[in-house]
Protein backbone atom coordinates (compact mmCIF):
# COMPACT_ATOMS: atom_id res chain seq x y z
CA UNK A 1 0.00 0.00 0.00
CA UNK A 2 1.30 3.50 -0.75
CA UNK A 3 2.20 6.04 1.92
CA UNK A 4 -0.87 6.85 4.04
CA UNK A 5 -1.70 10.56 3.88
CA UNK A 6 -4.48 10.52 6.50
CA UNK A 7 -6.45 8.14 8.73
CA UNK A 8 -9.81 8.79 10.36
CA UNK A 9 -13.23 7.34 11.13
CA UNK A 10 -16.06 7.81 8.64
CA UNK A 11 -19.52 6.63 7.64
CA UNK A 12 -21.47 6.37 4.41
CA UNK A 13 -24.25 8.97 4.08
CA UNK A 14 -25.44 7.97 0.59
CA UNK A 15 -24.89 4.95 -1.65
CA UNK A 16 -26.22 4.03 -5.06
CA UNK A 17 -25.83 1.33 -7.67
CA UNK A 18 -24.93 2.67 -11.11
CA UNK A 19 -25.31 0.26 -14.03
CA UNK A 20 -22.93 0.92 -16.90
CA UNK A 21 -24.12 1.69 -20.40
CA UNK A 22 -20.67 0.75 -21.74
CA UNK A 23 -19.41 -2.85 -21.61
CA UNK A 24 -15.81 -1.71 -21.12
CA UNK A 25 -16.62 0.38 -18.03
CA UNK A 26 -18.62 -2.02 -15.85
CA UNK A 27 -21.23 -1.39 -13.18
CA UNK A 28 -20.24 0.45 -10.01
CA UNK A 29 -21.36 1.52 -6.56
CA UNK A 30 -20.95 5.19 -5.70
CA UNK A 31 -20.81 6.12 -2.01
CA UNK A 32 -20.63 9.50 -0.38
CA UNK A 33 -18.95 9.36 3.00
CA UNK A 34 -18.38 11.91 5.73
CA UNK A 35 -15.32 12.09 7.98
CA UNK A 36 -16.24 11.68 11.66
CA UNK A 37 -12.85 12.33 13.27
CA UNK A 38 -9.68 14.28 12.60
CA UNK A 39 -9.06 17.86 11.50
CA UNK A 40 -11.37 17.45 8.49
CA UNK A 41 -14.27 16.00 10.52
CA UNK A 42 -17.59 16.76 8.85
CA UNK A 43 -16.16 17.00 5.33
CA UNK A 44 -17.41 14.59 2.65
CA UNK A 45 -15.54 12.38 0.22
CA UNK A 46 -16.65 10.10 -2.61
CA UNK A 47 -15.66 6.48 -3.15
CA UNK A 48 -16.35 4.49 -6.32
CA UNK A 49 -16.48 0.70 -6.14
CA UNK A 50 -16.09 -1.22 -9.38
CA UNK A 51 -18.17 -4.36 -9.86
CA UNK A 52 -16.09 -5.47 -12.85
CA UNK A 53 -13.72 -8.43 -12.77
CA UNK A 54 -11.51 -8.98 -9.75
CA UNK A 55 -12.39 -5.60 -8.25
CA UNK A 56 -15.94 -6.80 -7.51
CA UNK A 57 -14.86 -8.94 -4.54
CA UNK A 58 -12.79 -6.14 -3.01
CA UNK A 59 -15.72 -3.75 -3.52
CA UNK A 60 -18.13 -6.16 -1.82
CA UNK A 61 -15.73 -6.51 1.14
CA UNK A 62 -15.46 -2.71 1.48
CA UNK A 63 -19.26 -2.32 1.31
CA UNK A 64 -19.70 -4.94 4.07
CA UNK A 65 -17.32 -2.93 6.29
CA UNK A 66 -19.69 0.03 5.74
CA UNK A 67 -22.66 -2.13 6.81
CA UNK A 68 -23.97 -3.81 3.64
CA UNK A 69 -25.94 -6.96 4.52
CA UNK A 70 -24.47 -8.90 1.57
CA UNK A 71 -27.84 -9.47 -0.09
CA UNK A 72 -29.08 -7.26 -2.95
CA UNK A 73 -26.23 -5.18 -4.44
CA UNK A 74 -28.73 -2.87 -6.13
CA UNK A 75 -30.50 -1.89 -2.89
CA UNK A 76 -27.38 -1.77 -0.64
CA UNK A 77 -29.37 -2.47 2.55
CA UNK A 78 -27.36 -1.66 5.67
CA UNK A 79 -24.77 0.54 3.97
CA UNK A 80 -24.27 3.54 6.25
CA UNK A 81 -25.22 1.69 9.44
CA UNK A 82 -21.61 1.19 10.57
CA UNK A 83 -18.73 3.59 11.05
CA UNK A 84 -15.28 2.46 9.95
CA UNK A 85 -11.64 3.48 9.82
CA UNK A 86 -10.34 4.97 6.56
CA UNK A 87 -6.79 5.04 5.23
CA UNK A 88 -6.30 7.74 2.61
CA UNK A 89 -3.47 8.11 0.11
CA UNK A 90 -2.88 9.60 -3.32
CA UNK A 91 -2.33 7.79 -6.59
CA UNK A 92 -1.36 9.09 -10.00
CA UNK A 93 -3.31 7.74 -12.96
CA UNK A 94 -3.05 9.09 -16.50
CA UNK A 95 -1.23 12.19 -15.29
CA UNK A 96 -3.77 13.08 -12.58
CA UNK A 97 -3.28 12.66 -8.82
CA UNK A 98 -6.41 11.38 -7.10
CA UNK A 99 -7.23 10.48 -3.51
CA UNK A 100 -7.73 6.77 -2.81
CA UNK A 101 -9.46 5.25 0.21
CA UNK A 102 -9.45 1.89 1.99
CA UNK A 103 -12.04 1.01 4.64
CA UNK A 104 -11.10 -0.98 7.76
CA UNK A 105 -13.56 -2.37 10.30
CA UNK A 106 -13.69 -0.88 13.77
CA UNK A 107 -13.71 -3.62 16.37
CA UNK A 108 -14.07 -3.73 20.11
CA UNK A 109 -10.87 -4.31 21.97
CA UNK A 110 -10.86 -7.58 23.85
CA UNK A 111 -11.49 -7.23 27.56
CA UNK A 112 -9.02 -8.81 29.92
CA UNK A 113 -10.13 -11.27 32.54
CA UNK A 114 -8.89 -10.51 36.07
CA UNK A 115 -6.45 -13.44 35.97
CA UNK A 116 -5.04 -12.11 32.66
CA UNK A 117 -4.65 -8.64 34.17
CA UNK A 118 -2.70 -10.16 37.05
CA UNK A 119 -0.44 -12.05 34.63
CA UNK A 120 0.29 -8.90 32.61
CA UNK A 121 0.80 -6.82 35.75
CA UNK A 122 3.36 -9.36 36.98
CA UNK A 123 5.00 -9.61 33.54
CA UNK A 124 5.62 -5.84 33.43
CA UNK A 125 6.25 -5.18 37.12
CA UNK A 126 9.99 -4.68 36.50
CA UNK A 127 9.24 -2.06 33.84
CA UNK A 128 6.91 -0.23 36.22
CA UNK A 129 9.57 -0.18 38.92
CA UNK A 130 12.22 1.11 36.49
CA UNK A 131 9.95 3.99 35.41
CA UNK A 132 9.23 4.93 39.03
CA UNK A 133 12.89 4.58 40.09
CA UNK A 134 14.00 6.91 37.30
CA UNK A 135 11.42 9.52 38.35
CA UNK A 136 9.67 9.40 34.97
CA UNK A 137 6.13 9.43 36.35
CA UNK A 138 4.64 12.89 35.74
CA UNK A 139 2.42 14.23 38.48
CA UNK A 140 -0.86 15.84 37.44
CA UNK A 141 -0.91 19.59 38.12
CA UNK A 142 -3.13 22.47 37.10
CA UNK A 143 -0.68 23.34 34.31
CA UNK A 144 -0.65 19.92 32.64
CA UNK A 145 -4.13 18.53 33.38
CA UNK A 146 -5.91 17.45 30.20
CA UNK A 147 -9.25 19.21 29.61
CA UNK A 148 -12.47 17.20 29.88
CA UNK A 149 -13.71 18.63 26.57
CA UNK A 150 -11.67 19.07 23.42
CA UNK A 151 -12.06 22.10 21.11
CA UNK A 152 -14.13 21.91 17.94
CA UNK A 153 -11.94 22.34 14.84
CA UNK A 154 -12.32 25.54 12.87
CA UNK A 155 -14.32 25.10 9.68
CA UNK A 156 -12.37 24.94 6.44
CA UNK A 157 -13.52 25.41 2.89
CA UNK A 158 -13.59 22.11 1.02
CA UNK A 159 -13.57 21.34 -2.66
CA UNK A 160 -16.12 18.98 -4.19
CA UNK A 161 -13.98 15.93 -3.35
CA UNK A 162 -13.69 16.92 0.33
CA UNK A 163 -10.09 18.11 0.19
CA UNK A 164 -9.55 21.41 2.02
CA UNK A 165 -8.85 24.25 -0.38
CA UNK A 166 -7.50 26.72 2.11
CA UNK A 167 -5.50 26.66 5.32
CA UNK A 168 -7.27 27.20 8.62
CA UNK A 169 -5.71 29.55 11.12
Amino acid sequence: MPEIKDSYEAKVVEARFEPSDKPTKGDQIVVECVRLTGPRAGTPFMQFFSLKGGAAEISAEQLCIAGWDGEDITSLDGVGSLKFKVSEWEEEYQGKVRPKYRFWPLTDRPTLRDEDKDAFRNKYAALSMKVKDKGLVVEKTEANAAPDEVPTPAPTTASSNGTPTGASF
